[in-house]
């Protein structure tokens, strides 16, 4: 096992903990958080995408899939990552 894959299972352990915690605390406050699949967060992360901007993409990939337009500040960040079209909100 090398270290990109050592360093993916280390951090697929501390999400699932950290999932489980925040999981059991809202619904504690009774509020709806979106379920996302662990795996297609390690999808984006495998890409060296960081983990904000993984969370971003999953969630739109898993609950937007007919979204194509993506507006953000960040232009340049996101144009290799989201499949769709990329603005900022200027462009909009």
């Amino acid at each position: 096992m090398g270290l990109d894959e050592t360093l993916i299972d280390g951090m697929k352990s501390v999400l699932i903990y950290l999932s489980i915690s925040v999981s059991i605390l809202l619904s504690a406050i009774d509020f709806d958080f979106p379920a996302l699949p662990i795996e297609s967060l390690f999808d984006q992360i495998r890409k060296r995408i960081p983990l904000g901007d993984a969370l971003i993409l999953s969630v739109a990939a898993q609950y937007l899939p007919f979204v194509s337009t993506f507006v953000t500040w960040d232009k340049a960040h996101f144009e290799e990552k989201f499949p769709g079209r990329v603005i900022t909100p200027s462009e909009y």
